[in-house]
């Protein structure tokens, strides 16, 4: 502190700021202060032997305190941080100062984002509306459901922000509104036909008959009432119908479950689902998923149930342990530049003749750089289809990890990254052919389901499963090092197995 404006006793007042890298929107961040929780002033003092005059503030700034004082647009990327301290001169006028001087020299801060593996609600091209979230009547008629522009701009703010469902509802089926076309309004009364007159019944003392003809502008609304109801329909009734989809492997026949009401549908698809694909906890969070399908309002699905299973799940744990080792070398190598790593663009899938692979806009994937995607929950193991996973999410269709925070105490470290899956509740014609359907009744889940869907017009939703995980780790070891040390002690437990069977041998009772 500069002696001429200040002396020792009078008060410096601190406030913390955070600016958004992309907006440039700076955001007043409340401070908790380490000693009696009071916040923004401490009194200058001289603090060394030098004479200088000082004021000093300690504080704790943890993701507790940015989840609260951050708003949502500024949670999920980096941002920058800095102080604002005031104090009065000597003249007793306010001075304002920001420390840094040079934005250059902010901290920068917030969420590192590790992995983004396709987009919610899209194809996993990324072209158009994945078609297991389509829906409608059976009378689609579009080509294209979202238009290039409302893609891009979709993407971009996935890029930045993540899902954020109140810019994306569209993309959850939750309000479609703006896909919908307006109803013509009459301006003027229309005269009646006068083919009417053909049709008048003769007077019997009682009344007369006369029929009323639909105007032109009746007739485009109830054409255009169709439409509204399949903005999102791809597959036609005729198609569904047609011998290659409408009996499927099982045998079951679409047309002829199609004649029973919603209600019939709604009692076998839910009956007959929990029969064979759901257990104990597991088969109340699939009663909770059909309830939420059947309401018809679309949006987003989370329980705790299901989150807490496919957290435990050794699919999940798997898949986990890659995405830990993959942050691991990260930090191992990329210490100094860790905003290099960040890989914000989503991964789509591409094509190159038979090949398939997933890139995002920087090129294809590394397999070396990152050994995950997503964790599985399948049909391909009779058991776990069983259990109440596989009928809930089977193959998860969507996830993004981020890092949130990491400690260090020298070299060691604890870390915590956040992971988000994502899914749909719905299906398509492809989930009709599926070997899972080769037993009659267990068809009939999914031939009830598709029919809901796709003729009955019930929207599905999408299925968020967002939980946070801690690991530790040290700079100085990558995947190679935590590779080494995992192969070592395999081959310890493996010896140790070795030698307890050896010794059960050897001592046990001969004959």
């Amino acid at each position: 502190m500069n002696k001429e404006y200040v002396k020792v006793g009078e008060e410096v007042q601190f406030r913390l700021y955070t600016v958004d890298k992309i907006t440039k929107k700076e955001t007043h961040i409340g401070l908790v202060e380490t000693r009696d929780n009071k916040i923004t002033y401490d009194k200058v003092k001289i603090e060394n032997i030098k004479g200088e005059y000082q004021a000093v503030i300690k504080f704790t700034l943890t993701p507790d305190i940015l989840d609260k004082g951050l708003p949502p647009y500024m949670k999920n990327h980096l941002e920058w941080l800095y102080c604002g301290c005031s104090y009065q001169s000597e003249h007793k006028d306010w001075e304002h100062k920001q420390i840094p001087k040079k934005q250059a020299d902010y901290l920068e801060m917030g969420v590192l984002i590790i992995d983004r593996y396709k987009m919610p609600g899209l194809k996993p091209n990324g072209s158009d509306i994945a078609d297991d979230m389509t829906y409608g009547t059976g009378q689609p008629h579009r080509d294209r459901i979202y238009s290039e522009e409302r893609m891009a701009k979709y993407k971009e703010e996935y890029k930045t922000f993540g899902f954020d469902f109140s810019k994306h509802t569209l993309f959850a089926d939750a309000e479609d509104d703006l896909l919908m076309e307006p109803y013509e309004i009459e301006e003027e009364v229309v005269i009646t036909n006068k083919k009417q007159e053909e049709y008048k019944v003769p007077i019997d003392n009682t009344a007369v008959y006369k029929p009323k003809f639909p105007t032109l502008t009746e007739e485009q609304n109830a054409l255009i009432k169709v439409r509204n109801k399949n903005v999102k329909a791809i597959y036609t009734k005729e198609k569904c119908s047609s011998t290659k989809y409408g009996i499927i492997s099982t045998g079951l026949d679409v047309r002829i479950f199609d004649n029973l009401s919603d209600e019939q549908l709604f009692w076998d698809f839910e009956n007959t689902a929990e029969l064979y694909f759901a257990r104990g906890e597991l088969q109340e969070n699939l009663e909770r998923m059909i309830a939420k399908f059947k309401r018809n309002k679309g949006g987003i699905y989370e329980d705790e149930v299901l989150t807490r299973n496919i957290k435990e799940h050794p699919e999940t744990l798997a898949y986990c342990q890659k995405v830990e080792d993959y942050i691991a070398e990260q930090l191992k190598n990329n210490f100094s530049k860790l905003e290099e790593v960040e890989d914000k663009d989503p991964y789509f899938e591409k094509k190159e003749g038979k090949d398939s692979f997933f890139s995002n806009s920087q090129g294809k994937r590394s397999e070396k750089r990152k050994k995950f995607s997503k964790p599985m929950y399948s049909y391909g193991n009779p058991v776990e289809a069983t259990k109440g996973l596989t009928i809930a999410t089977n193959d998860i269709w969507s996830a993004e990890v981020l890092l949130k925070e990491v400690k260090f105490s020298g070299d060691n470290y604890t870390g915590k990254y956040e992971v988000t899956l994502w899914d749909h509740f719905g299906l398509d014609l492809p989930d009709m052919e599926k070997i899972f359907n080769i037993i009659p009744s267990v068809g009939e889940v999914f031939v009830c389901w598709f029919i809901l869907q796709h003729l009955r017009g019930y929207k599905p939703f999408l299925t968020k499963i967002n939980f946070t995980k801690e690991f530790t780790g040290n700079l100085q070891k990558g995947m190679f090092e935590i590779e080494t040390e995992r192969e070592k002690q395999r081959e310890e437990d493996a010896r140790e197995l070795n030698e307890k069977i050896q010794t059960d041998i050897r001592t046990s009772p001969k004959l």
